[in-house]
């Protein structure tokens, strides 16, 4: 179960590559993106740390909500886009798809590290969520936002705003799942989860096959 932690967003990444029937693009939109991710990773991981440092034991419904989305989503998630539209320097010549491919690489990077950094330095009293809500919550921002991405790049005007608004409120329904779990709501946080998952592998295989979620 522990691998999970590990597997999961490789294995999310690399059916995302079949299915789009992607083994053939540059290393430009793959390889590169998925190591400038793992460099990433380390500064990404160094705030959790200083944030788990700071607020050791979070206290009330709300402010463990926002410690959750604070530490797993936000600041991995839309922490991440940030690193990577600093590093990624060429996109403004890449098509909506190509940048697509290029931010779920460097996502991939990203939370396949944590994963594994979880793995090696995670304390024996991990539950469902640690081992499996958010390992998949992790792919389901690694699908989720690179798809708002393309969406976002292949539009103009007033449109757009509607996908970026899309991106920006990303973290907020896996930290609402977060707290399910924290409150011992087990079954809706599993039943929200996998709901959300497939969704966003619908919308994605739609996305890329040149449809609308």
């Amino acid at each position: 179960m522990h691998l999970y932690l590990v597997l999961a967003v490789p294995l999310s990444y690399l059916y995302a590559l079949v299915r789009r029937d992607e083994f053939t693009e540059p290393t430009t939109f793959t390889l590169i993106p998925v190591v400038k991710g793992v460099v990433a990773s380390i500064v990404i991981a160094a705030l959790q740390a200083a944030l788990r440092r700071a607020w050791l034991a979070p206290a009330g419904d709300a402010t463990v909500f926002w410690y959750y989305w604070l530490r797993d989503f936000l600041i991995p998630g839309l922490g991440g886009f940030g690193v990577y539209l600093m590093t990624i320097k060429d996109r403004e010549g890449f098509s909506p798809r190509e940048r697509g491919l290029s931010l779920i690489s460097f996502y991939a990077g990203v939370f396949a590290s944590l994963g594994l950094l979880d793995l090696v330095l995670g304390g024996p009293a991990w539950g469902v969520y640690e081992l499996f809500l958010l390992p998949t919550l992790r792919g389901v921002i690694v699908l989720g936002v690179p798809m708002l991405y393309v969406l976002y790049s292949g539009e103009t005007m007033y449109v757009r705003f509607v996908f970026l608004a899309g991106m920006l409120a990303a973290p907020f329904v896996p930290a609402a799942v977060a707290l399910l779990a924290v409150l011992h709501f087990t079954g809706f946080a599993v039943g929200a989860t996998v709901v959300l998952y497939a969704g966003v592998w619908v919308a994605t295989v739609l996305t890329a096959s040149g449809g609308r979620p």
